[in-house]
């Protein structure tokens, strides 16, 4: 807030590009939500199955070698793992998705904020100074809103880690 303030004092009208760009970054974030949290409880599922298939393993060493069913428990070690596997590619696609959102709205409101302070400077109403100035103070603004998906995604994490050690 204190760049975007810094900004408008310095570029006026220059500082809505930084404002627009952070509801842009939020409006990703938030539209990535409901995936990640799906992906998250999902996978968190599958891992206690995974262990679930490991501990009964385990547990039933004996009774397993005697039943020769040996091919089966390792069958279902293999199925819950490519599983987890699944749903965490799913889950590393949708990180990357966001993380490239974000870059792209970096990107361009760095640009945004140069057209912008041009059309200023044609006018007369900044210099070349100022029109530098305020695209380091736009990517100063902005910056650490483009870490919100990844910050949106640990956060579905740890509640779903949560919510499991509750149940």
């Amino acid at each position: 807030l204190l760049f975007i303030v810094a900004l408008y004092f310095i570029g006026g009208p220059m500082a809505w590009v930084p404002v627009v760009s952070i509801l842009l970054m939020f409006a990703g974030g938030m539209a990535l939500q409901p995936a990640m949290k799906s992906q998250s409880v999902t996978s968190q599922e599958d891992s206690q199955s995974k262990q679930a298939v490991l501990v009964e393993t385990l547990y039933g060493l004996e009774t397993i070698k005697a039943l020769g069913a040996g091919a089966v428990m390792r069958r279902r070690w293999q199925e819950s793992v490519a599983h987890q596997a699944r749903i965490g590619l799913k889950t590393r696609f949708l990180a990357t998705v966001g993380a490239n959102w974000a870059n792209l709205v970096f990107m361009t409101s760095q640009v945004a904020t140069v057209t912008v302070g041009v059309f200023l400077a044609m006018d007369g109403k900044l210099g070349s100074g100022a029109i530098i100035a305020g695209s380091i103070l736009c990517g100063r603004a902005i910056q650490p809103f483009s870490q919100l998906s990844q910050l949106m995604i640990r956060m579905n994490q740890s509640l779903a880690s949560y919510k499991a050690l509750c149940k």
